[in-house]
């Protein structure tokens, strides 16, 4: 979900480097709706870090202007949450979205398929929740 684009930038090449191959960012109803993405400074900072890292392929970057947008073209959404089943479980063609901070509204926790979450006795910030499950998935 949306979050602040610093945190998206700072994080950013984190997920390259992981071979992340595309994030699609959803406005939710606790993402602060003022937060504008710039795919440009996105593409920008990737390519700075494709050229670090060795990777040859850019990710692609997709935004969505709530969640029912994301869900009419993505099927398959399940959450990352607290509590939820163990990621263990997740099938290959779910798409996992993480929420922003102060995670998901009842309603659109409602709209998920399945929800999971990390084994953490702690709640984590939004940038470390995508690095975890990237690298649980990726690395």
């Amino acid at each position: 979900a949306i979050v602040d684009p610093k945190t998206i930038e700072k994080t950013l090449p984190f997920l390259n480097e992981l071979g992340v191959g595309k994030i699609a960012f959803v406005y939710t109803k606790f993402s602060q709706a003022n937060f504008k993405i710039d795919i440009e400074r996105l593409n920008y900072i990737n390519a700075l870090s494709c050229e670090q890292c060795g990777r040859t392929s850019l990710m692609e970057f997709e935004i969505y202007k709530n969640l029912d947008e994301l869900m009419s073209v993505y099927k398959n959404v399940s959450a990352i949450n607290f509590g939820g089943k163990s990621l263990n479980e997740k099938k290959d063609d779910e798409l996992l979205i993480i929420g922003p901070e102060g995670g998901f509204s009842e309603e659109e926790t409602a709209k998920f398929k399945n929800s999971y979450g990390l084994n953490t006795k702690n709640i984590l910030r939004s940038q470390t929740a995508v690095i975890s499950v990237a690298a649980k998935f990726l690395a």
